[in-house]
């Protein structure tokens, strides 16, 4: 945990400044004999800013990897409380996190308006802890030190023993610059100016342009309210490469074709005829043969007819079709339900012409329809790309071409 003290440094007497929780179940008021009131009401933010400036922090530390504990990507707001000083004025509040298995991911506690520190307190791990006290002193160390005669869980008013400290009121313009600019706009007006920061950072953002593969999906998602990820059974095996094939041009088809008998094989006992003549080199250049490749690729109908061919004459009678138009069902189906499919690309930044097998998938949804995909989902395909013999890469099925309408599936159930 990370503790910024609501108060600074404030050149007057004063006894105590506390402030009270309010929740569902009541709430908690604590005199003191003398309140000094620095709330400045002209300049006070909004929840919804508040959750801007904590998530801004929370990217910050996971960013830096600056002691970031349970703070992920991958966090969601678990419940969200306003603090009130005496004077029933908002001075802060209180936004708490989960995971996606219900863990208490800590909190962040914002400042209300610009006479606080913006971040006044964090942790990340566990839970506010104001319901495990009688009341909840932000300020000095010294107040909290000095806290009395607080029994009971209600609305009474109870006095605090009169402490006179001596601080100085401290500054923190300089720090909520980091968040708006005061010499422009007040302070919930100039909230705009990150927004162009949390539509890039709390977004969905697949690459489509470069010259790397996407070995993992969470590295372009975030401020995604969900997540699902599928991989078919027993998909992690060493793959063919298509230079595991000498000799041979734009044979990206009858690779991922081989790959995906290879899976098959490695299914099972009762797949041992996939492997041709019992050799994964003359399987591939079964497999180059009934798929008609030649120097310039494979044509999809004479993939699709192809690998009927080979499963054929492997003894099966297999279930093999084209589409040419897939929807996101039809990839999702058949992973679901086990059986990888040979994905094809048309116009991709980094395969261009391209056929890969997929072995999972990986699937976020937003609150809100994202810009780089046009939908509230953002969708990644794991694959064997025939480029690396891991299948620890994944392409995005919409994003990364000209058009997210040039991909072709044809799925195989042996």
């Amino acid at each position: 945990m990370n503790i910024r003290k609501f108060l600074g440094k404030l050149v007057c007497i004063v006894s105590v400044i506390n402030i009270m929780v309010l929740n569902v179940k009541g709430g908690v008021i604590v005199n003191a004999e003398e309140i000094v009131d620095i709330v400045d009401g002209d300049n006070n933010i909004e929840l919804k800013d508040a959750e801007k400036i904590a998530w801004y922090h929370i990217l910050n530390m996971i960013n830096l990897d600056n002691n970031s504990g349970l703070w992920s990507y991958s966090m969601f707001i678990k419940d969200e409380q306003e603090i009130y000083g005496i004077d029933n004025s908002i001075n802060a509040y209180c936004i708490k996190y989960t995971d996606n298995e219900n863990n208490d991911c800590g909190y962040v506690l914002v400042g209300a308006n610009d006479k606080y520190a913006p971040i006044i307190e964090y942790s990340t791990s566990g839970s506010f802890c104001f319901q495990d006290l009688k009341t909840y002193c932000i300020g000095n160390e010294d107040i909290n030190n000095n806290l009395q005669n607080i029994s009971n869980y209600n609305t009474d008013k109870y006095n605090i023993e009169n402490k006179l400290l001596e601080v100085e009121q401290e500054n923190f313009s300089d720090e909520w610059k980091i968040y708006y600019d005061f010499d422009k706009k007040s302070l919930s007006e100039q909230v705009e100016t990150i927004d162009d920061y949390f539509i890039e950072i709390m977004s969905s953002n697949p690459p489509a342009s470069g010259k790397d593969p996407i070995n993992r999906p969470f590295d372009f998602e975030n401020g995604y309210k969900d997540y699902d990820v599928v991989d078919v059974y027993n998909y992690n095996l060493n793959y063919f490469c298509t230079t595991d094939f000498p000799n041979y041009n734009s044979i990206c088809s009858p690779t991922a074709g081989t790959n995906l008998m290879l899976y098959w094989y490695n299914r099972g006992s009762s797949y041992n005829s996939l492997c041709y003549a019992g050799s994964w080199n003359e399987s591939f250049k079964l497999m180059y043969k009934l798929m008609k490749t030649d120097n310039d690729g494979t044509e999809p109908n004479d993939e699709t007819n192809g690998l009927i061919e080979y499963l054929n004459k492997a003894g099966r009678s297999p279930l093999v079709t084209y589409y040419p138009y897939p929807t996101w069902n039809d990839m999702k189906t058949e992973i679901i339900n086990g059986y990888p499919f040979i994905f094809g690309v048309y116009d991709h930044y980094l395969y261009d012409a391209h056929d890969l097998l997929a072995l999972g998938y990986v699937s976020f949804t937003y609150s809100t329809i994202q810009e780089s995909t046009g939908i509230v989902y953002s969708r990644y395909l794991r694959v064997a790309d025939g480029w690396s013999n891991k299948p620890d890469r994944y392409i995005h099925v919409r994003v990364g071409q000209n058009d997210h309408t040039n991909r072709e599936i044809i799925a195989v159930r042996p």
